[in-house]
């Protein structure tokens, strides 16, 4: 019927709509993460929490993918340029690095972290307690903030509709990033 139903229960007539709603920090279970985890999803939170990165002085990514990689880059450039080098920087991943782009990036990306000066440890990330990741190697990783970055998980409201989803609640698009059932609908952004 083209029309949208917000929660607040104002109905909006459209004849194209466009969802850029993003996506959110996939829960992965780790016991005392939910409690330490510095979450910049959904997106709006993320530029109150870059100054808690610029802040930390022990700062631990949980992921081995393109997020957790470019923001330990990028704080580590910032904290270079801004006179605290020596702000320890570490990325836990049970994969390879960006292990979805082949092998030749895995390691091109680990050679350029190693060159930078931030950590790597490889293991899966167990428990995270008293400043303190656990991995399943018994690695003890101290920290002031960390961040877990190891995967999107989509927003529930599509799953709550009759657009079609993927397996994991993405919107299904075509190529020109239309619902490929409702072609008057459009997904932005990683929410399709």
């Amino acid at each position: 019927q083209q029309q949208l139903l917000t929660d607040a229960g104002d109905l909006y007539s459209y004849d194209a709509a466009s969802f850029d709603i993003g996506s959110r920090n996939e829960d992965p279970g780790i016991p005392g993460l939910a409690e330490a985890n510095l979450r910049i999803k959904p997106n709006h939170r993320f530029p109150s929490q870059v100054k808690r990165l610029y802040r930390s002085r022990d700062m631990v990514f949980i992921g081995g993918g393109a997020a957790a990689c470019e923001l330990a880059l990028s704080l580590r450039a910032w904290k270079e340029k801004n006179g605290k080098p020596d702000d320890s920087i570490t990325v836990i991943h049970s994969s390879p690095l960006l292990h979805e782009a082949g092998v030749l990036a895995s390691r091109n990306m680990a050679s350029l972290l190693d060159r930078r000066g931030i950590s790597r440890v490889k293991g899966k990330a167990e428990q995270v307690t008293d400043g303190t990741v656990v991995t399943d190697q018994a690695r003890h990783i101290p920290f002031d903030e960390v961040m877990f970055l190891g995967g999107a998980a989509a927003q529930g409201l599509f799953g709550s509709s009759l657009i079609p989803t993927d397996e994991r609640g993405f919107m299904l698009t075509n190529a020109h990033l239309q619902s490929i059932s409702f072609p008057s609908l459009f997904a932005a952004g990683d929410c399709g």
